[in-house]
Protein backbone atom coordinates (compact mmCIF):
# COMPACT_ATOMS: atom_id res chain seq x y z
CA UNK A 1 0.00 0.00 0.00
CA UNK A 2 1.47 3.29 -1.34
CA UNK A 3 1.99 5.93 1.74
CA UNK A 4 1.07 9.28 0.87
CA UNK A 5 4.15 10.71 0.40
CA UNK A 6 4.48 8.00 -2.34
CA UNK A 7 1.17 8.57 -3.43
CA UNK A 8 2.15 11.78 -5.11
CA UNK A 9 5.70 11.04 -5.74
CA UNK A 10 4.46 8.19 -8.03
CA UNK A 11 2.65 11.26 -10.13
CA UNK A 12 5.71 12.79 -11.41
CA UNK A 13 8.14 12.73 -13.78
CA UNK A 14 11.54 11.59 -13.28
CA UNK A 15 12.55 14.91 -13.11
CA UNK A 16 10.28 16.20 -10.24
CA UNK A 17 11.13 13.04 -8.54
CA UNK A 18 14.20 14.02 -7.91
CA UNK A 19 13.48 17.59 -7.27
CA UNK A 20 11.04 16.10 -4.62
CA UNK A 21 13.92 13.96 -3.47
CA UNK A 22 15.76 16.82 -2.77
CA UNK A 23 13.48 18.78 -0.60
CA UNK A 24 11.94 15.29 1.35
CA UNK A 25 15.49 14.33 2.40
CA UNK A 26 17.17 17.91 2.80
CA UNK A 27 19.63 16.81 0.84
CA UNK A 28 20.35 20.85 -0.09
CA UNK A 29 19.72 23.08 2.55
CA UNK A 30 17.45 26.64 3.13
CA UNK A 31 13.76 27.11 3.05
CA UNK A 32 14.57 28.88 0.57
CA UNK A 33 16.16 26.75 -1.63
CA UNK A 34 13.31 24.36 -1.07
CA UNK A 35 10.55 26.90 -2.06
CA UNK A 36 12.40 27.79 -5.37
CA UNK A 37 12.43 23.21 -5.79
CA UNK A 38 8.77 23.19 -4.76
CA UNK A 39 7.65 26.07 -7.12
CA UNK A 40 9.55 23.65 -9.91
CA UNK A 41 8.01 20.84 -9.52
CA UNK A 42 4.47 22.86 -9.45
CA UNK A 43 5.45 24.02 -13.00
CA UNK A 44 6.51 20.12 -14.11
CA UNK A 45 3.47 19.25 -13.49
CA UNK A 46 2.07 22.02 -15.63
CA UNK A 47 4.33 20.62 -18.32
CA UNK A 48 3.63 17.09 -18.23
CA UNK A 49 0.00 17.30 -16.77
CA UNK A 50 -2.57 16.06 -19.72
CA UNK A 51 -5.43 16.89 -17.48
CA UNK A 52 -6.62 19.78 -15.83
CA UNK A 53 -7.97 18.44 -12.59
CA UNK A 54 -5.58 15.34 -12.62
CA UNK A 55 -2.56 18.31 -12.64
CA UNK A 56 -5.23 20.14 -9.28
CA UNK A 57 -4.96 17.14 -7.60
CA UNK A 58 -1.44 16.62 -7.75
CA UNK A 59 -0.17 19.91 -6.79
CA UNK A 60 -2.89 19.82 -3.64
CA UNK A 61 -1.63 16.68 -2.70
CA UNK A 62 2.57 17.71 -3.46
CA UNK A 63 1.59 20.98 -1.39
CA UNK A 64 -0.34 19.05 1.46
CA UNK A 65 2.58 17.01 2.15
CA UNK A 66 5.39 19.54 1.98
CA UNK A 67 3.24 22.03 4.34
CA UNK A 68 2.86 19.14 6.81
CA UNK A 69 6.40 17.98 6.55
CA UNK A 70 8.76 20.64 5.65
CA UNK A 71 6.17 23.24 6.63
CA UNK A 72 6.32 22.27 10.60
CA UNK A 73 10.22 23.98 10.52
CA UNK A 74 9.44 26.52 8.10
CA UNK A 75 6.25 28.53 7.94
CA UNK A 76 7.67 30.00 4.78
CA UNK A 77 7.30 27.28 2.76
CA UNK A 78 3.94 27.04 4.47
CA UNK A 79 2.75 30.64 3.30
CA UNK A 80 4.96 30.25 -0.22
CA UNK A 81 3.04 27.48 -0.89
CA UNK A 82 -0.51 29.11 0.25
CA UNK A 83 0.23 31.54 -2.59
CA UNK A 84 1.63 28.95 -5.59
CA UNK A 85 -1.23 27.07 -5.07
CA UNK A 86 -3.84 30.14 -5.89
CA UNK A 87 -5.53 27.94 -8.33
CA UNK A 88 -9.07 27.96 -10.03
CA UNK A 89 -10.83 25.36 -8.84
CA UNK A 90 -11.73 23.86 -12.61
CA UNK A 91 -10.86 25.02 -16.05
CA UNK A 92 -9.55 23.22 -19.61
CA UNK A 93 -6.49 22.13 -19.37
CA UNK A 94 -4.70 24.80 -20.63
CA UNK A 95 -6.17 27.58 -18.93
CA UNK A 96 -5.29 25.45 -15.80
CA UNK A 97 -1.51 24.77 -17.40
CA UNK A 98 -1.20 28.52 -18.01
CA UNK A 99 -2.57 29.54 -14.29
CA UNK A 100 -0.07 27.14 -12.84
CA UNK A 101 2.74 28.97 -14.47
CA UNK A 102 1.62 32.27 -13.71
CA UNK A 103 1.29 31.82 -10.10
CA UNK A 104 4.66 30.61 -9.51
CA UNK A 105 6.18 33.24 -11.74
CA UNK A 106 3.99 35.98 -9.72
CA UNK A 107 5.15 34.67 -6.32
CA UNK A 108 8.91 34.72 -7.42
CA UNK A 109 8.85 38.03 -8.86
CA UNK A 110 7.34 39.27 -5.55
CA UNK A 111 10.33 37.76 -3.76
CA UNK A 112 12.61 38.52 -5.55
CA UNK A 113 11.74 42.71 -5.47
CA UNK A 114 11.33 41.77 -1.46
CA UNK A 115 15.01 40.19 -1.45
CA UNK A 116 16.10 42.96 -2.94
CA UNK A 117 14.86 45.26 -0.54
CA UNK A 118 16.71 43.15 2.24
CA UNK A 119 19.89 43.56 0.61
CA UNK A 120 19.55 47.21 0.75
CA UNK A 121 19.63 47.41 4.32
CA UNK A 122 21.38 44.71 4.51
CA UNK A 123 24.65 46.81 3.31
CA UNK A 124 23.02 49.76 5.58
CA UNK A 125 24.24 47.38 8.47
CA UNK A 126 27.40 46.30 7.08
CA UNK A 127 28.91 48.90 5.42
CA UNK A 128 30.91 49.58 8.16
CA UNK A 129 31.66 46.49 9.35
CA UNK A 130 34.66 43.89 8.77
CA UNK A 131 34.37 40.81 10.69
CA UNK A 132 31.52 38.54 10.21
CA UNK A 133 30.29 35.62 12.02
CA UNK A 134 27.68 33.36 9.86
CA UNK A 135 25.84 30.49 11.68
CA UNK A 136 23.80 28.00 9.22
CA UNK A 137 23.25 28.35 6.00
CA UNK A 138 20.71 30.80 5.04
CA UNK A 139 20.23 31.86 0.91
CA UNK A 140 19.43 35.19 2.20
CA UNK A 141 22.97 35.49 4.73
CA UNK A 142 24.27 33.98 1.82
CA UNK A 143 24.01 37.18 -0.25
CA UNK A 144 26.85 38.78 1.88
CA UNK A 145 29.23 37.38 -0.07
CA UNK A 146 27.42 39.16 -3.55
CA UNK A 147 27.27 42.27 -1.40
CA UNK A 148 30.74 42.82 -0.45
CA UNK A 149 32.17 42.17 -4.00
CA UNK A 150 29.67 44.85 -5.55
CA UNK A 151 31.09 47.63 -2.73
CA UNK A 152 34.02 46.25 -3.07
CA UNK A 153 34.57 45.14 0.53
CA UNK A 154 36.60 42.27 1.48
CA UNK A 155 34.89 40.08 4.61
CA UNK A 156 36.45 38.07 7.33
CA UNK A 157 34.05 35.57 7.74
CA UNK A 158 34.13 32.77 10.64
CA UNK A 159 31.77 30.12 9.52
CA UNK A 160 31.27 27.57 12.42
CA UNK A 161 30.97 23.85 11.26
CA UNK A 162 27.06 23.88 12.55
CA UNK A 163 27.61 20.14 12.99
CA UNK A 164 23.53 19.13 13.34
CA UNK A 165 23.22 19.76 9.67
CA UNK A 166 27.01 20.90 8.37
CA UNK A 167 24.80 24.11 7.85
CA UNK A 168 28.35 26.12 7.10
CA UNK A 169 29.71 24.29 4.68
CA UNK A 170 27.36 25.80 1.70
CA UNK A 171 28.73 29.10 2.66
CA UNK A 172 32.27 28.31 1.57
CA UNK A 173 32.16 28.33 -1.71
CA UNK A 174 30.12 31.57 -2.72
CA UNK A 175 32.49 33.41 -0.14
CA UNK A 176 35.90 32.22 -1.58
CA UNK A 177 34.69 33.19 -4.75
CA UNK A 178 33.37 36.35 -4.40
CA UNK A 179 37.08 36.77 -2.87
CA UNK A 180 36.34 37.09 1.02
CA UNK A 181 38.23 35.77 3.55
CA UNK A 182 36.97 32.37 5.19
CA UNK A 183 38.01 31.21 8.52
CA UNK A 184 36.33 27.68 9.31
CA UNK A 185 35.92 26.44 12.66
CA UNK A 186 33.88 24.23 14.87
CA UNK A 187 31.05 25.42 16.47
CA UNK A 188 32.30 24.83 19.34
CA UNK A 189 35.04 27.28 19.14
CA UNK A 190 32.92 30.61 19.21
CA UNK A 191 33.05 31.28 22.43
CA UNK A 192 36.27 32.12 21.33
CA UNK A 193 35.78 33.76 18.19
CA UNK A 194 32.84 35.36 18.34
CA UNK A 195 34.89 38.27 20.37
CA UNK A 196 36.64 38.99 17.33
CA UNK A 197 33.68 39.72 15.05
CA UNK A 198 31.76 42.95 14.16
CA UNK A 199 28.59 41.07 13.56
CA UNK A 200 26.65 37.91 13.82
CA UNK A 201 23.88 36.85 11.31
CA UNK A 202 21.52 34.15 11.24
CA UNK A 203 18.78 33.06 8.87
CA UNK A 204 15.18 32.55 10.14
CA UNK A 205 13.54 29.15 9.51
CA UNK A 206 10.47 31.13 10.99
CA UNK A 207 9.70 33.67 13.46
CA UNK A 208 6.88 34.80 15.35
CA UNK A 209 5.31 38.23 15.39
CA UNK A 210 7.01 38.86 19.01
CA UNK A 211 10.16 38.96 17.99
CA UNK A 212 11.10 34.89 18.86
CA UNK A 213 13.74 33.79 16.08
CA UNK A 214 13.58 29.90 15.35
CA UNK A 215 16.73 28.27 13.67
CA UNK A 216 19.33 25.42 13.84
CA UNK A 217 20.31 24.55 16.83
CA UNK A 218 23.79 26.10 18.42
CA UNK A 219 21.85 29.75 16.96
CA UNK A 220 21.20 29.49 20.57
CA UNK A 221 24.59 29.25 21.46
CA UNK A 222 26.03 32.32 18.84
CA UNK A 223 23.42 34.36 20.37
CA UNK A 224 23.76 34.16 24.49
CA UNK A 225 27.33 34.96 23.02
CA UNK A 226 27.02 37.97 20.95
CA UNK A 227 25.00 39.25 24.14
CA UNK A 228 27.43 38.54 26.44
CA UNK A 229 30.42 40.03 24.04
CA UNK A 230 28.02 43.16 23.00
CA UNK A 231 28.36 41.51 19.49
CA UNK A 232 25.15 42.64 17.24
CA UNK A 233 23.12 39.83 16.60
CA UNK A 234 21.31 40.27 12.99
CA UNK A 235 18.38 38.20 11.39
CA UNK A 236 17.99 38.71 7.81
CA UNK A 237 14.48 37.15 6.75
CA UNK A 238 11.77 37.96 4.45
CA UNK A 239 8.71 38.30 6.29
CA UNK A 240 7.37 35.43 4.24
CA UNK A 241 8.36 33.60 7.14
CA UNK A 242 6.02 34.25 10.15
CA UNK A 243 4.19 31.98 11.87
CA UNK A 244 0.89 34.00 12.58
CA UNK A 245 -0.67 31.15 14.49
CA UNK A 246 1.82 32.08 17.31
CA UNK A 247 -1.44 34.87 18.26
CA UNK A 248 -3.56 32.25 18.21
CA UNK A 249 -2.05 29.88 21.03
CA UNK A 250 0.05 27.44 18.82
CA UNK A 251 3.42 26.92 20.28
CA UNK A 252 5.74 24.92 17.48
CA UNK A 253 6.12 21.07 18.15
CA UNK A 254 9.85 20.51 19.09
CA UNK A 255 11.95 19.61 15.56
CA UNK A 256 13.88 16.82 17.06
CA UNK A 257 16.45 13.96 14.91
CA UNK A 258 18.59 11.11 15.21
CA UNK A 259 22.24 12.42 13.91
CA UNK A 260 23.79 9.12 14.21
CA UNK A 261 25.21 9.50 10.52
CA UNK A 262 26.58 12.49 10.58
CA UNK A 263 28.16 12.11 14.15
CA UNK A 264 28.87 8.39 14.47
CA UNK A 265 29.81 7.48 10.92
CA UNK A 266 33.44 5.91 11.92
CA UNK A 267 32.13 4.10 14.56
CA UNK A 268 31.78 -0.11 15.09
CA UNK A 269 27.65 -1.27 14.75
CA UNK A 270 27.55 -2.36 17.99
CA UNK A 271 28.11 1.32 19.64
CA UNK A 272 26.27 2.98 17.21
CA UNK A 273 23.25 0.57 18.39
CA UNK A 274 24.17 1.53 22.39
CA UNK A 275 24.34 5.20 22.05
CA UNK A 276 21.48 7.66 22.21
CA UNK A 277 22.25 10.55 19.27
CA UNK A 278 18.93 12.00 19.82
CA UNK A 279 19.01 15.60 19.90
CA UNK A 280 17.02 19.21 18.51
CA UNK A 281 17.22 20.24 14.90
CA UNK A 282 15.67 23.96 16.00
CA UNK A 283 15.37 25.99 18.26
CA UNK A 284 13.91 29.19 19.94
CA UNK A 285 16.15 32.40 20.26
CA UNK A 286 14.41 34.82 21.93
CA UNK A 287 13.55 38.13 21.11
CA UNK A 288 15.55 40.36 23.74
CA UNK A 289 19.11 38.14 22.37
CA UNK A 290 18.30 39.87 18.46
CA UNK A 291 19.99 43.21 17.98
CA UNK A 292 17.23 43.49 14.54
CA UNK A 293 15.90 42.13 11.87
CA UNK A 294 16.23 42.64 8.21
CA UNK A 295 13.38 42.48 6.36
CA UNK A 296 11.86 44.16 2.98
CA UNK A 297 9.97 46.24 5.55
CA UNK A 298 13.61 47.89 7.04
CA UNK A 299 15.72 47.12 10.04
CA UNK A 300 13.23 46.54 12.67
CA UNK A 301 14.24 46.17 16.42
CA UNK A 302 12.46 42.52 17.70
CA UNK A 303 9.31 44.60 19.31
CA UNK A 304 8.51 46.08 16.45
CA UNK A 305 7.91 42.74 14.50
CA UNK A 306 4.61 42.53 15.56
CA UNK A 307 3.05 45.18 13.65
CA UNK A 308 5.21 44.42 10.60
CA UNK A 309 3.72 40.80 10.99
CA UNK A 310 0.12 42.06 11.08
CA UNK A 311 0.50 44.26 7.86
CA UNK A 312 1.82 41.14 5.76
CA UNK A 313 -0.76 39.29 6.75
CA UNK A 314 -3.09 41.72 6.03
CA UNK A 315 -1.72 41.89 2.71
CA UNK A 316 -1.33 37.97 2.41
CA UNK A 317 -4.94 37.33 3.58
CA UNK A 318 -7.02 40.23 3.62
CA UNK A 319 -6.64 40.18 7.67
CA UNK A 320 -6.86 36.34 7.95
CA UNK A 321 -5.02 34.12 9.28
CA UNK A 322 -1.95 33.44 8.13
Amino acid sequence: MLTVESKWRERLSPDAKKLFDDVNLQRVLGASTHIRLIGDIFQDIAEHGEDGEDMLQTIRGIAGHFTATRGESSQAISNAVMQMTRLPGKGSCEEIRRAIRETVADYRSGTEKDLDKIKSFLWTVLEDKKRLLLFDYSSTVAAVAALGREHGVRFHCYIPESRALDGGRPYVRPFLEAGHSVHFIPDSAMYHYIRKCDAALIGSETFYPDGTCFNTVGSEMAACLCRQFHVPFYVPTPLLKVDMRALYGHRKKPVIDDHKDRMAAGWSEEEREKVNFICPELVAIPSEYITAYITEEGILPPWAMYTASLAYCKKLTGGGKA
